[in-house]
């Protein structure tokens, strides 16, 4: 998420000093170290405040580019100053609150080149070809590219983009905030997803599906893919090129699926995992942990098909023999 105006990390430090529990050695002059925007530790730069989940990956931290970096764990580094925090939930909260003022502004003037319906409200810019059908709402700073199509009563909340030549059907939502909730004080509080949506060119979205805004950077489902109805992708999710998901199939928040990957109806992805590229998982599946390229899984939680086979053998032999 970028800003209009760089700040420094000593501001970002005094605005959520209560929260703060460590913080970075004195060879770090946090008044020179300034920040263009915030991210998440994949989309991190040189000029990005990183907030770092705890459960992230070893890997994932060891190769982070980044101007400050915020987490509940020590991380400390000859690269970047780190500061501690007791919840990194709220301080991104707190950090996003104070500084909203200072995000890139959306556009918000309508640019209509294709075909839309009277009763379509857009404030969005659609391009030429473009079919906005009866019912539908574009929101603030999106974008439709052309030759796409949005069905009767198709929702595109604000900072939401859709390649071209995609087909969204009826009844879609794209945008909407996650399902992010964390405690803090004894309260119960939903963070803020400001990142949008950003959809590739050649996807197909069947009807009824959700797929949630990211918080910092936007959900990204990336070319060619093809979701069957009553798919939900939640907040922060990556999707690779020509991914296939079978109806009621859901991903979790922050997951990264790579391409070609094949999700049967019904499969679950748990949330912050890593799934290879050309991955196949059956339908009714759980994935509770990450999937290396190449993999087909089945059953609950998910594991190597021929695994899960031998397994079903050995109980039905050993119910039999138990008669």
């Amino acid at each position: 998420m970028l800003l209009n105006t760089a700040i420094s990390a000593a501001v970002v430090l005094e605005q959520c000093k209560y929260l703060v529990t460590a913080t970075p050695k004195d060879s770090f002059n946090l008044q020179k170290v300034m920040l263009q925007q915030f991210d998440s530790p994949y989309h991190s730069s040189t000029s990005s405040l990183t907030f770092v989940h705890k459960s992230a990956p070893d890997s994932l931290v060891v190769d982070l580019r980044a101007a400050l970096v915020m987490s509940e764990r020590k991380l400390e580094s000859n690269r970047w100053p780190w500061i501690r925090v007791k919840n990194i939930y709220e301080t991104m909260r707190v950090l996003l609150d104070r500084n909203k003022h200072n995000f890139t502004p959306v556009d918000e003037f309508a640019r209509i080149h294709g075909m839309v319906a009277k009763s379509a409200i857009v404030y969005g810019t659609i391009e030429k070809d473009c079919v906005v059908s009866e019912g539908c709402f574009v929101g603030k700073g999106s974008l439709i590219r052309s030759g796409t199509m949005l069905e009767p009563n198709v929702t595109v909340l604000d900072n939401c983009e859709i390649g071209a030549n995609s087909v969204i059907q009826s009844g879609v939502v794209i945008g909407s905030a996650g399902f992010n909730f964390y405690e803090f004080n004894n309260a119960t509080i939903h963070l803020p997803h400001y990142g949008g949506v950003s959809i590739g060119s050649d996807v197909f979205v069947g009807a009824n599906s959700v797929i949630a805004s990211g918080v910092l950077n936007p959900t990204r489902i990336g070319n060619g893919c093809k979701l069957d109805s009553h798919i939900q992708i939640a907040h922060n999710v990556e999707l690779g090129e020509e991914c296939m998901l079978a109806s009621q199939s859901g991903i979790a928040g922050s997951t990264r699926v790579g391409a070609r990957v094949k999700i049967g109806g019904a499969a679950s992805l748990s949330g912050h995992l890593v799934i290879g590229d050309d991955v196949s998982i059956a339908a009714k599946s759980g994935v509770t942990k990450h999937i290396k390229s190449g993999a087909v899984v089945a059953g609950y939680p998910a594991r190597d098909l021929k695994e899960w086979k031998q397994q079903k053998i050995y109980l039905k032999n050993k119910a039999n023999k138990s008669r």
